[in-house]
């Protein structure tokens, strides 16, 4: 954990693009794009991390801090802005980053640009696309646990769950150290690891029986909550990274032309 933070800053980018613009943060925090979403910025601080001890009270430092990351963030990048999620993924950073504003933000910059293409969009429609792909490519590779699924009426609510899964890169499904062994992943690999780590997590419950034992009643709650069954990280990326990734089940090639297909019945 001592590490983690120099390494993703070295791998991701991160600290050369900070090193070749010094001063740029707090031009940002300056500049006034941000100001569009300070308020949707403000409401959603007290929403992260409530059970944190970090983050509380209201008003706090690290809520501070969180709230200027985000609000700089939003002016740099003023196409996408600020979406919901965004608190989460740059709210962990933060803590790993140890309270570094300017290395959180050129990090979280990092990390925008290699979640899913557009995943953060103020329609949304790019998202539920990429959602409808990962769930075509489930029912695809994956037969058996999609029909399995179908049967508790859970497929049509799939993109739902996969929408909170990937907005916020994992962080409020899995617990947090299973969390940032993912995101190690990310910035080394880049986006294609929460499909494979989406679909680990679906296989292990079919796998174990535990899917099973749930029907249309209960479904929903169940997929709500699967992450935090997944305490075993080691065993949930065995899956994702020796079995689904070794064995090509997920190409980039692949999942590109179900997402265009996806994105074109979304516009419609």
């Amino acid at each position: 954990m001592h590490l983690r933070a120099h390494v993703w800053i070295a791998v991701s980018g991160a600290g050369a693009n900070m090193e070749k613009n010094p001063g740029y943060y707090a031009k940002m925090l300056q500049d006034s794009g941000g100001e569009k979403w300070v308020d949707q910025i403000k409401l959603d601080l007290h929403r992260t991390f409530p059970d944190n001890v970090q983050f509380r009270p209201d008003g706090c430092e690290k809520q501070l801090q969180l709230g200027r990351v985000l609000q700089a963030y939003a002016a740099h990048n003023p196409i996408v802005g600020y979406c919901q999620g965004m608190n989460y993924v740059a709210g962990l950073l933060l803590l790993v980053m140890n309270g570094e504003e300017e290395q959180t933000f050129w990090l979280f910059d990092a990390m925008v640009t290699l979640l899913p293409p557009c995943q953060y969009n103020e329609d949304m429609v790019p998202v539920q696309a990429e959602c409808a792909t990962f769930v075509s490519l489930a029912q695809q590779e994956f037969p058996e646990l999609a029909a399995a699924l179908d049967e508790r009426g859970a497929l049509d609510i799939l993109p739902v769950i996969v929408v909170k899964w990937f907005l916020s890169a994992f962080v409020d499904t899995l617990p947090e150290e299973t969390v940032l062994r993912v995101w190690d992943v990310v910035f080394t690999e880049g986006w294609k690891a929460l499909y494979r780590v989406g679909l680990a997590m679906l296989l292990c419950a079919y796998r174990s029986g535990e899917l099973e034992t749930h029907d249309s009643n209960t479904i929903l709650e169940f997929l709500s909550n699967i992450g935090w069954s997944a305490f075993d990280c080691n065993a949930l990326l065995l899956v994702a990274f020796e079995e689904i990734e070794s064995g090509g089940k997920l190409s980039r090639a692949a999942i590109a032309k179900v997402r265009e297909v996806r994105l074109k019945e979304a516009a419609n």
